[in-house]
């Protein structure tokens, strides 16, 4: 009995032995399966954040503050006025403030709204401002935005365009000792201001000229001009020609008299201070006289010119004669005619 079911359970044994080597054998020589290429359909690019912008049209990000930036309450959709600061040029102190751009739409704002306590754990004072603008208007804010302050201006969403035109580009100047002033920025011409006929020449000003050296636009001045006077032996004095100085004598002469001041440095200066002393003024002179000035002004590096005031209404021409610095110190007038004979080498002076 017990060898009946020995057989019997080898016989199972080598059944399924036999079972299980086929199986094996069939699945080894079955043909793998062909692969097939997946298709992928490419998902079409969500739009982003500037997908919608009009065409023509920049978005510019600016950095702004609590005070440039209208206390953090602007939002998108804002319109503004942007506000370029500088310093005064060409002068120590002063600002001067331009509106370089007119209803700008804000695109976006970035980290503008943050709780005050939040603030104040972050330190975080600064924050930025997108800008809608059109691409010749975004490269100058840049350059603007590296050179000087920007500030930003809410505007009404009613305003109208043309009102807002009608404004004009005002610009405004600050400086301590003035106060605000409003500043054209059309083009200054002191051309313009010449009468007819009349010619604008400029001399330098020294610090003992006008009063203290403060001269402004429309004083009236006297020219006083102050020189060493030589006397030359030579035989007709043309241009270029050798000769010998044979007398020098300082002295001085009121070449011009009731001249009207056109102009001043610190007149033509944005917010220029006329109480300051000047180093140059511009003199308004008929053509005769401004030749005249010239070739005093210019005969010699020696030649001083100087300004003095006087009244203004003051017409009156009076006759004054030179003065010389010799017969002012000795109290002695000398001969001013002579008559010099050169002998050879040898000079005789003979005064009449």
């Amino acid at each position: 009995m017990k060898k009946t079911r020995g057989i019997i359970a080898l016989v199972i044994a080598i059944a399924l032995g036999f079972i299980a080597v086929r199986a094996v054998s069939f699945y080894l020589k079955k043909p793998a399966p062909k692969k097939t290429a997946a298709i992928i359909k490419k998902e079409k690019p969500k739009p982003g954040l500037f997908a919608k912008l009009p065409e023509g049209m920049r978005v510019i990000t600016i950095k702004v503050d609590d005070v440039s930036g209208v206390s953090r309450k602007l939002k998108k959709g804002d319109i503004v006025d942007v506000v370029s600061t500088t310093s005064l040029p060409g002068a120590k102190s002063g600002k001067i403030s331009r509106i370089i751009l007119k209803r700008v739409n804000v695109f976006s704002v970035a980290g503008g709204h943050v709780d005050i306590a939040k603030r104040l754990v972050t330190q975080k004072k600064s924050w930025t401002v997108s800008l809608l603008t059109e691409r010749g208007n975004a490269a100058m804010l840049t350059a603007a935005a590296k050179e000087s302050d920007i500030t930003l201006m809410l505007c009404n969403r009613s305003e109208k365009i043309e009102q807002a035109e009608e404004d004009g580009d005002a610009s405004y100047i600050f400086t301590g000792n003035q106060g605000p002033q409003k500043f054209d920025t059309t083009d200054i011409n002191f051309s313009k201001s010449i009468p007819l006929g009349m010619r604008g020449v400029s001399v330098k000003v020294q610090q003992t000229d006008g009063v203290c050296g403060i001269i402004k636009p429309g004083d009236s001045v006297d020219v006083i001009v102050s020189c060493t006077v030589s006397k030359t032996i030579g035989k007709d004095m043309t241009p270029g020609e050798k000769g010998t100085y044979t007398e020098y004598r300082m002295h001085s002469r009121i070449l011009l008299q009731n001249i009207k001041v056109l102009a001043t440095e610190n007149s033509i200066k944005p917010g220029g201070n006329s109480s300051e002393p000047v180093k140059l003024a511009t003199l308004l002179l008929t053509p005769q006289d401004a030749l005249v000035l010239s070739t005093a002004a210019d005969t010699s590096k020696k030649t001083v010119i100087k300004l003095i005031n006087r009244k203004i209404n003051d017409s009156d021409m009076p006759k004054t004669e030179t003065v010389y610095l010799s017969e002012l110190m000795t109290q002695r007038k000398a001969y001013r005619n002579k008559v010099y004979v050169l002998k050879g080498v040898k000079l005789e002076v003979f005064p009449f």
